[in-house]
């Protein structure tokens, strides 16, 4: 391409090297032009022009997409949740290992939810039974130093309802309060979240009740401090456990 003047707008145009000697019309204004020879002077700037050109067009965008460049894993997660794929249809299998902290610190989380649950259902029950008695709040405390049957239906109550939610997000997501919270799930070996059989029955459940035999929780914790960080529940079940970090 040669690069020429319009000698009226002086805009600055352009056209092909066989061009030389034509007639042409200027691009902005219209004004009949000459495309002029091709010239040492004329093709050495068509040169700089090819040069230019192709630099802007292999310079990387002034915004890059990453600050760093992203590991497999963390590319599969953004595709992921750029695609919107619905949950039971998602595959976790490049997703690293939840680390023992995660798994430990959710385990707290979850504990200390069931303390908050019981905690707070004694406080209703103690409350909804002091109601309407014209009793001192000594007479009150000192009556419910023990624990009556109307307290242990409404701990039960609240017991077995936090118990259902958590089995609930378990059997549908793989992931408990305290999990959502550490960002780790619970999925099969194959990479699909855990459903009800495999995260609650097999692997919540069954684990609690091996758990009344001597030592299998202490070999269960030792056998999760292993280089695959699964513990023998998630051999039984066949699950791991994965970070979303």
């Amino acid at each position: 391409m040669l690069e020429f003047r319009c000698n009226r707008c002086w805009f600055s145009n352009c056209a092909d090297i066989e061009t030389s000697g034509r007639e042409c019309a200027c691009q902005h204004c219209g004004q009949t032009l000459t495309v002029p020879e091709a010239t040492e002077d004329r093709m050495a700037r068509a040169i700089e022009l090819i040069e230019a050109q192709s630099a802007r067009e292999l310079a990387p965008p002034e915004k890059m997409l990453f600050d760093e460049i992203p590991d497999d894993s963390k590319l599969r997660r953004i595709a992921t949740e750029m695609s919107h794929v619905p949950l039971h249809q998602m595959n976790f299998s490049g997703y690293p290992r939840a680390s023992i902290a995660q798994r430990l610190i959710a385990n707290v989380v979850d504990g200390l939810g069931a303390i908050v649950v019981v905690a707070f259902s004694l406080w209703l029950s103690y409350w909804l039974s002091t109601q309407g008695i014209g009793e001192s709040a000594f007479q009150n405390l000192t009556r419910h130093t023990k624990l009556t049957t109307n307290d242990l239906v409404m701990v039960s109550s609240f017991g077995v309802a936090y118990a259902i939610f958590q089995y609930f997000l378990l059997s549908t997501s793989g992931q408990t309060i305290g999990k959502k919270l550490t960002m780790i799930r619970i999925v099969c070996t194959t990479g699909e979240v855990a459903g009800f059989v495999q995260a609650v029955v097999l692997r919540d459940c069954a684990c609690r009740l091996l758990g009344l035999i001597p030592f299998f929780s202490l070999i269960n914790l030792l056998v999760g401090l292993g280089a695959s960080r699964r513990c023998l529940h998630d051999y039984i079940a066949n699950t791991r456990v994965i970070s979303h970090f």
